[in-house]
């Protein structure tokens, strides 16, 4: 590994980068594209977690690999990029958003129809309420875009809220069944992300997928009872996540399954069946100072003292920025001082002997993607060895230049 980040770290500097950046790997991702297409099975759509990959050109790639485009969207900015980009892009929502921010997006959008293809995730019979009620005030069927695309977020087990009973569930039904002008359901959202993360005395991995995937068949075959039109085909029952993903072979019940931050692999998805993927994101840190010894604030003895224990054989370090939810990576060895703490502007860093220079880059892996890569700017993206483009990441702005009339439609809405 050390020869990959010396590369990496002349590529850098040739480059002329001078401030802390994330490094997108091509190589590495299409390795990780093609063993994410190997796990997908023939029958099931994919869709790509836009909070874990938030950059148009990072999507546009992956998608035109996976050939196809489908996105699970977290965040109204996100979303609303998206539907911009891709006017008619199917866009499930991956989790309930206030009434508010869905008259933001129509509101922003030029045309209506350019939302035609997002599904709105409800979790609460209130919420689908306030959801019928938006559609009545805004006007949506007279613009073309009726009736709403309505997911149901099911509880599976991971007891984060969602339908969780055929009672719970036919409140929902009701209200759905009484206003097929505005709302139609198109689908159910089955998140499983306590699969594998129970201690195996409560509950194994195996045992927890095959009782959320009951629970799933239960709600499935209960809807369809009560709308004999609807079918296993005809909804999208959604599940999955980088972890679980695995677990969705032909006979689980889910026919779309989401995923994203596998393909980037940062540090929290170092799991035992994700093995065969790589990291392909880095931050990378320009060094500005390394001296020899600890280098500890306080009296000059303590310093001098600390320097005798077997701690001594490392140096001090100073990185431009830091308290990234990042690891170090490379060079080997290198730790943040537990007496010193973090520092945004410039990290202190215990590393033994290393051929590390000032003006070097330290590399630290991301412990997530969905948080870290909107930090840096642009994405550094590179190939072979060398620099090949710059790609932008999502805004986490929304444009609120129409603040006041979203407020007065907002309020005209309300139940």
């Amino acid at each position: 590994m050390d020869a990959y980040y010396h590369r990496l770290n002349e590529t850098l500097k040739r480059g002329g980068i001078a401030t802390p950046v994330i490094v997108l790997d091509l190589d590495r991702l299409d390795h990780n594209i093609a063993e994410l297409r190997a796990t997908i099975p023939h029958a099931k759509a994919f869709r790509l977690v836009a909070k874990s990959l938030p950059s148009i050109p990072l999507l546009d790639y992956i998608s035109s690999q996976m050939r196809e485009l489908r996105l699970m969207c977290f965040h109204l900015p996100f979303l609303i990029a998206a539907v911009k980009r891709w006017p008619s892009v199917n866009i499930m929502l991956g989790k309930p958003l206030p009434v508010s921010a869905a008259v933001q997006f129509y509101r922003a959008l030029s045309r209506v129809q350019e939302g035609a293809g997002v599904t709105w995730l409800v979790d609460t019979p209130q919420r689908l309420l306030e959801y019928l009620d938006m559609s009545k005030g805004l006007e949506l069927s007279k613009k073309g875009l009726q009736p709403l695309n309505i997911a149901l977020e099911i509880d599976v087990g991971l007891h984060r809220g969602g339908v969780s009973n055929l009672e719970e569930l036919d409140l929902f039904l009701d209200i759905l069944e009484q206003n097929p002008v505005h709302l139609q359901l198109t689908g159910l959202m089955g998140y499983d992300a306590h699969v594998g993360k129970l201690p195996g005395w409560l509950e194994s991995a195996n045992r927890s997928f095959a009782r959320s995937q009951q629970q799933y068949r239960q709600f499935v075959q209960h809807i369809t009872q009560r709308f004999p039109g609807l079918d296993e085909n005809s909804l999208t029952l959604n599940g999955a996540g980088s972890p679980t993903l695995h677990l969705h072979n032909e006979c689980a019940i889910t026919n779309d399954l989401a995923a994203g931050s596998v393909l980037v692999k940062p540090g929290d998805f170092d799991l035992p069946a994700l093995k065969a993927y790589v990291p392909a994101i880095f931050v990378a840190t320009p060094v500005l100072k390394i001296l020899p010894g600890l280098n500890l604030p306080g009296p000059g003895w303590f310093s001098r003292f600390a320097d005798h224990l077997p701690l001594s054989t490392r140096n001090t370090l100073f990185s431009y920025g830091g308290n990234w939810l990042a690891d170090p990576c490379w060079p080997p060895g290198v730790k943040p001082n537990p007496l010193i703490g973090t520092s945004s502007n410039q990290q202190y860093w215990n590393c033994p002997e290393t051929a590390i220079q000032v003006d070097d880059f330290l590399f630290l892996r991301p412990q997530q993607s969905e948080a870290v890569m909107l930090q840096f700017g642009d994405l550094v993206v590179v190939r072979g060895g060398q620099l090949v483009d710059y790609w932008p990441v999502f805004s986490n702005r929304v444009n609120h230049q129409n603040k006041k009339q979203a407020g007065r439609t907002i309020a005209s809405v309300g139940r």
